[in-house]
């Protein structure tokens, strides 16, 4: 804990606090947990995430679910997850609906810290959190659970709100090979959003998803047949003999949009 973000007035009872965590003495850190003052609940949450016990567990969860102080809920979800251990996954799911994004933002990281499966259904929620930051952490949590998260981002790219399958499209374009299928499937969603966003994961998924492209390619409306050509240009050199072929196609804005993605590449077409 930072010297300086403490009141002088309470730096003893801090100290205290430090060679209570010093001495192994928990039961000390619990009930400093429960002081008047929140720099000296925050010193000992912080104290407390030394101590991988139950007692541990059960006070920094108690913190983290009814502290009136940001801050000390804060560093309560920083230390559960700095634990490692599974049994702080349920407390960590409901602190995703904290109201202050920085304690969701902690704790998106702190479950990805821990790695239990148990946290993609609420990560998934928090795919639709109103702050970019607590979005782009979640997303990179559910991309590194890696294939076990699958199902459940499949899922919710076709039967979550908008925003979620969006999202899912997103995480799952991290994923690799085995996203392909669903991706390619909601690349026929309704929703024009989804759409876009499935291409852009298949693209990010990279030489692997070009069938998947170049089989969507004829059902595509012009403006979605031509996001999915400008991806196959992003892909890079693998995609050349199927963006020349394009150049052959009778629809004029397919072949505009394959000279463009030749042009980006760099390849001279004779």
């Amino acid at each position: 804990m930072e010297q300086s973000s403490v009141n002088p007035k309470y730096q003893a009872e801090i100290d205290s606090l430090e060679n209570a965590a010093n001495s192994n003495n928990i039961a000390r850190l619990s009930k400093g947990i429960q002081h008047e003052a929140p720099d000296v609940r925050r010193a000992a949450a912080e104290f407390l995430g030394r101590f991988n016990t139950q007692k541990a567990i059960e006070a920094l969860s108690h913190a983290l679910a009814t502290d009136p102080d940001s801050r000390v809920r804060w560093e309560a979800a920083h230390s559960l997850g700095w634990m490692g251990n599974p049994l702080t996954v349920p407390t960590l799911i409901q602190s995703l609906r904290d109201p202050v994004s920085d304690v969701r933002l902690i704790t998106v990281m702190a479950l990805g810290w821990i790695g239990d499966i148990r946290a993609v259904p609420g990560l998934l929620s928090t795919l639709n959190d109103g702050e970019r930051a607590v979005r782009g952490a979640a997303s990179g949590v559910l991309s590194d659970f890696g294939a076990a998260a699958i199902p459940q981002l499949m899922d919710a790219l076709h039967v979550g709100d908008r925003g979620t399958r969006r999202a899912a499209a997103t995480a799952l374009g991290k994923m690799g090979r085995a996203a392909i299928p669903s991706l390619s499937d909601s690349l026929n969603d309704p929703d024009s959003d989804v759409r876009r966003g499935a291409a852009s994961a298949l693209g990010e998924i990279g030489e692997s998803a070009v069938p998947s492209i170049l089989a969507n390619l004829p059902a595509a409306d012009p403006a979605m047949a031509e996001l999915l050509i400008g991806i196959l240009g992003q892909i890079g050199d693998a995609t050349v003999p199927h963006l020349i072929a394009l150049l052959h196609d009778t629809a004029t804005e397919q072949q505009t949009a394959a000279a463009r993605a030749l042009e980006g590449i760099g390849a001279s077409v004779v």
